[in-house]
C-alpha cells in the first residue's frame, strides 16, 4: 500500500451508520461539511473537516492522501429527493456548479490550513464505486457533471492536482463504469469548462475475491482471472483513448471477503473472513 484513500469526508452518511455519524442522530445533516442555507445559499463548516483530516495530515505529516469526494451532503439535493444507500447518501445534487464552488472553497481552507507544500501532494477522486446504485443512483450525464464541476473547482487552485473517477467494481465494461468516464474524458465536452476533456489521473478499480463452491470447485478466487479482467480494462483506455493525458493505473480496494468453508450446518452459506488462513495469504501474494 503506497497512499491512503479518505472516503466520506464531506458529509451525506447514513444515521444508522457506525461510527462519527452515530454523534448526529438527531440531524444528520449537522455533520456536513458543505451545506446549503435556508436562503439557498452555500456555507460550510470545515471545523467537520479538519477534525477528519488534522489526524492524519497534521498529526502524523502524511501528505500521500486521496481525498474523496463521494457522499453528496443532504443540503445539495432539492429538498425532499435526497436517497440513502449502504454507505449513505447516494443522490446527486440538483445544481453541479455548486460542487464547483465547494470544491474550491475546500482546497482554499486546505491551503490555509496545512500549507501549499503539504497539499500539493494531495490527490482528489470523483466518487466510491458510483456504478453501483446502492452508492449512486444518478445517470452517467449527472456522474460526469459532477466529476467536471469537481475538478473544475480543485484545479482553479491546484493546477497540477490529479484528479480522477470512482474506483469501479464489477463489471468494467457497462456503460457507467470507468471505460465510459475515460471516453468523456478524452474526447467529450467538459461540463464545467465547455472545452473538450476532462482530468483523468488514474483508472482505479476494486479488487476482491469471495470465494465460494460450485460442487467440488472454488469459484471466485482465481489471481489470473482477476489480474486479467484489470489488464483488459486499462488496455482497452489504452488503445481506446490515446488522447488521454498520462493516467495512471491504480487498486483502490483489495481484500478477500469471504472464505469456500461452509458454515456449521450449511449446505450453502460460507464463513465470512477477511482473513481466509494460508490459502488466503497465498492468493493475495500471487495476485
Amino acid at each position: 500500500a503506497d497512499g491512503l484513500y479518505l472516503v466520506r469526508v464531506i458529509g451525506g452518511w447514513d444515521p444508522d451508520a457506525g461510527g462519527e455519524a452515530s454523534d448526529y442522530r438527531g440531524d444528520i445533516s449537522l455533520a456536513d461539511v458543505w451545506y446549503r442555507t435556508p436562503a439557498n445559499g452555500l456555507a460550510y463548516r470545515w471545523d467537520r473537516l479538519f477534525d477528519r483530516l488534522d489526524p492524519v495530515v497534521a498529526t502524523y505529516g502524511y501528505a500521500n492522501v486521496t481525498l474523496v469526494l463521494d457522499n453528496i451532503p443532504w443540503s445539495l439535493p432539492a429538498p425532499g429527493t435526497a436517497a440513502l444507500g449502504s454507505f449513505g447518501q447516494k443522490t446527486p445534487p440538483q445544481y453541479p456548479s455548486w460542487l464547483y464552488w465547494s470544491s474550491k472553497q475546500m482546497c482554499i481552507e486546505l491551503t490555509n490550513r496545512y500549507g501549499s507544500n503539504i497539499v500539493n501532494q494531495f490527490s482528489f477522486r470523483m466518487g466510491t464505486e458510483y456504478n453501483d446504485e446502492e452508492r449512486f443512483n444518478g445517470t452517467l450525464t449527472q456522474y460526469l457533471q459532477m466529476h467536471d464541476w469537481c475538478a473544475r473547482g480543485v484545479r482553479e487552485s491546484f493546477p497540477n492536482a490529479p484528479f480522477g473517477p470512482f474506483n469501479g467494481s464489477g463489471d468494467f465494461f457497462e456503460n457507467d463504469n470507468v471505460l465510459a468516464v475515460a471516453g468523456h474524458c478524452a474526447n467529450g465536452t467538459n461540463y464545467a469548462t465547455r472545452g473538450t476533456r476532462a482530468p483523468f489521473a488514474f483508472a482505479p478499480t476494486s479488487l476482491y475475491f469471495i470465494p465460494h463452491l460450485s460442487g467440488t470447485n472454488i469459484i471466485g478466487a482465481n489471481p489470473l482471472g482477476v489480474a486479467d479482467a484489470r489488464k483488459a480494462l486499462w488496455d482497452a483506455i489504452t488503445h481506446g483513448f490515446p488522447g488521454l493525458s498520462p493516467w495512471k493505473k491504480e487498486i483502490h480496494e483489495f481484500g478477500v471477503l469471504g472464505s469456500e468453508v461452509l458454515k456449521a450446518g450449511s449446505t450453502t452459506e460460507t464463513v465470512f473472513t477477511w482473513e481466509p488462513g494460508a490459502r488466503g495469504a497465498a492468493q493475495r501474494f500471487q495476485t
